[in-house]
Order: structure tokens, then C-alpha cells, then sequence
């Protein structure tokens, strides 16, 4: 299997010559989780290789990865005997999965389930809902089951793993359109809630940094424009 680093090396060395003759870092390729001993290995792709495999290590170490045949052998020899190779750097992302798919047609990795390998294959929109719809009906059954209660330790790992993450503002539309119409989860709950620095008591050395922290502040027009909204709309629904 040809290694072109592990992935600390790899991100330290991410640096690569566009066509033009420009540098760009590129943290994205071929990557494998691959066993120490006998070479069995899991064959992925990602823009990320290090995010990718962080969230790879994640579900592994919780028992909710989605190879099974990969979760059983970690379950079963430990992570002490798996390590994260890259394969290829790759520059074009377009490119990821075609490339990752013949990867995977010549080395038959042991650990790709059929629904990886299959996702590779293009599906028609029909198909593509009934998976969905499929998938989403697996994940509710073992919500019910309790089996999908997370640990403290993977839920800081998931928490701290956003941090510094902000949506694009496509992103930030498309959320926005979501909520329309809908109900905010606290409506009707007027008084029902205390603030929580309700009756506490600032030093006056707290109050100094906080009155010196908001000199000089402008309130942005647009800022001022939604606040204005928000309070109309508050008093006429009162």
C-alpha cells in the first residue's frame, strides 16, 4: 500500500503547486484506517483529512461508527492496533470520489461496508429519499432504544469540535427560511423563566471592566433596525 504520510505529517505538509504555479494548502485526498498487523483496512476521502479523522475516532471510541465490521475489529483489538495513513493528496475536490472509488475497486478494503461502497454509485432523487427516509427511520428506532445516548466526553469532543465554526451566509439563509412561521420553543412561557444574574450582585471592579468594555460602542444601523422589529412585533402580540 503506497503511504504518502500519516496525518500529522501530512497537514504539516499540505502545501501544493497549482497548475499555475501558485501555492495552495490542501488538506484533502485519499486516506486509510488501516490494522497493524495483517494490512486490513477502511478507504475514505475528505476536504478534511484531519476533522475527518477526528470524527472517524469519535464514533469509533463511542461504538456508533457506521462500518460495522471496522467498530467490531476496534471493539474488539483496540485502537492501539490501527493507524490513520494518507494515501493521496489531491487538489481538485471534484475529483475525491472518483478517485477514492478506484481505490477501493482495487484494494477491496476489508472494512468498507456495502452501504460505503455503494455510495460511491450514482443514485436516482427516488432512490436517494427512499435511503433517507430509511436511514432516518433506523436512527429514530434506536433514539427510542436508548442506544443512542451519547457520553459526557463525546459530547464536550462534539462541542469543542465547533468551536470557531461559522455558517456561510447560504447557510445562515437556508436556517433562517426553516424557522419561518414556526414557533419560537419559548413562547408561552412569559415569567416562567429567571434570568440567571437575576439579584446577583457585581463588584465594583466588575462593573468598572463592563462599563469600560461598552465606551465608545456604536450600535450598527441594521442591528438597531432588527431590534426595533423584534419589540414592535413583541407589543403586538402582547
Amino acid at each position: 500500500m503506497e503511504v504518502v504520510a500519516t496525518v500529522e505529517k501530512f497537514v504539516r505538509a499540505s502545501v501544493m503547486v497549482k497548475p499555475d504555479g501558485t501555492e495552495t494548502t490542501v488538506e484533502q485526498g485519499i486516506y486509510s484506517i488501516q490494522r497493524i498487523d495483517n494490512g486490513a483496512c477502511y478507504i475514505g476521502s475528505s476536504v478534511s483529512i484531519r476533522s475527518r479523522w477526528k470524527n472517524h475516532k469519535m464514533a469509533l471510541d463511542a461504538g456508533t461508527h457506521h462500518s460495522k465490521p471496522l467498530q467490531r475489529a476496534w471493539n474488539k483489538y483496540g485502537s492501539g492496533l490501527f493507524k490513520f495513513i494518507v494515501l493521496k493528496k489531491v487538489l481538485d475536490s471534484k475529483q475525491l470520489r472518483r478517485i477514492e472509488k478506484s481505490y477501493i475497486e482495487s484494494m477491496k478494503p476489508l472494512y468498507n461496508s456495502e452501504l460505503v461502497q455503494n455510495s460511491l454509485m450514482a443514485h436516482s432523487d427516488e432512490t436517494k429519499r427512499a435511503m433517507s427516509r430509511a436511514l432516518y427511520r433506523r436512527w429514530e428506532r434506536r433514539r427510542k432504544q436508548g442506544k443512542m445516548t451519547l457520553t459526557k466526553a463525546h459530547k464536550e469532543a462534539i462541542s469543542k469540535s465547533h468551536i470557531g465554526i461559522k455558517p456561510s451566509e447560504k447557510t445562515r439563509e437556508k436556517m433562517s427560511k426553516k424557522k419561518q412561521g414556526k414557533a419560537t420553543w419559548n413562547k408561552g412561557l412569559k415569567g416562567a423563566q429567571v434570568a440567571w444574574n437575576k439579584g446577583k450582585e457585581w463588584s465594583l471592579e466588575v462593573k468598572k471592566k463592563l462599563s469600560e468594555s461598552h465606551r465608545g460602542y456604536v450600535m450598527p444601523e441594521e442591528q438597531k433596525r432588527k431590534i426595533g422589529r423584534s419589540l414592535r412585533k413583541y407589543h403586538m402580540d402582547i
